[in-house]
């Protein structure tokens, strides 16, 4: 049940990161359902996989701050540290 999941969830996860990491380098800001589809392919996936999906949190912190788009708050980066599981 595990490996239908992962083959399911890892690559639209893989391809948002990619895009939003291309679009946050070139200048043009992360859109909100990017970060939003990467919370969902992190976090529902989480039950069925278990631990060996806590590492894609660290993915999704990266995101939260990518889409930050150079502005600092508090509010950020504890949105970036409750990433985790």
């Amino acid at each position: 049940m595990v490996w239908p999941v992962v083959a399911m969830a890892l690559p639209p996860f893989l391809l948002l990161h990619a895009g939003a990491l291309h679009r946050a380098f070139c200048g043009r800001g992360v859109q909100w359902w990017v970060t939003g589809g990467q919370v969902a392919l992190t976090y529902l996936p989480m039950p069925v996989v278990g631990p060996a999906w806590a590492p894609m949190c660290g993915l999704l912190a990266g995101a939260v701050f990518m889409s930050a788009d150079r502005r600092r708050s508090p509010l950020i980066l504890v949105a970036a540290c409750a990433c985790g599981p």
